[in-house]
């Protein structure tokens, strides 16, 4: 994950859009001190599901796009780490 929102903030102008993690419980090492420093340095919001298990990638896909639409967000994209 580290590697990909590295590259997003490193070649996209991040005054044009706004970053969403929705990290579905994820066992890496280090990966909340890290979401944390992005969200406090970059336009970068991070939503963690931590009642669910691992591998229910599209519940918090759909979370994300209900999030998106009441947002007003007309595009929405999805990056897999």
């Amino acid at each position: 994950m580290k590697n990909c929102l590295d590259s997003i903030i490193n070649f996209v102008d991040l005054d044009r859009i706004k970053i969403l993690v929705c990290d579905n419980n994820t066992v890496e090492k280090g990966c909340d001190v890290y979401l944390d420093e992005m969200s406090s340095k970059y336009n970068v919001e991070v939503k963690k599901f931590t009642d669910r298990t691992r591998n229910e990638l599209y519940r918090a896909m759909n979370w994300a796009v209900k999030y998106a639409r009441k947002q007003g967000f007309d595009i929405i994209n999805f990056i897999q780490d």
